[in-house]
């Protein structure tokens, strides 16, 4: 569900909602446009907030998830060869 649809359904403003997140309108604004990039962090706590009927894979821009994920792969290859030169080793 998008964040707008969500504040909307529940009738909260998004000035309330912005001062329960601990941002500025502004800032929540831009969320809801999708004009402002976010952390995870926010959309973690957003997706918390809302008891996850908004996610953050629908907050988070595609690539910020694709990016990731690569991370998270390359991080992994990396722990496997540390893996495999300590078991060639003993």
């Amino acid at each position: 569900m998008e964040l707008r649809d969500y504040l909307y359904k529940n009738r909260i403003t998004q000035v309330d909602f912005a001062r329960e997140m601990k941002i500025s309108y502004k800032t929540l604004w831009g969320i809801i446009n999708k004009e402002s990039d976010m952390k995870l962090s926010l959309a973690l706590r957003i997706e918390k907030a809302t008891k996850e009927e908004v996610t953050c894979k629908e907050l988070l821009p595609e690539s910020f998830l694709l990016d990731l994920m690569d991370k998270n792969f390359d991080s992994k290859k990396t722990s496997d060869k540390k893996n495999n030169k300590s078991k060639k080793s003993e």
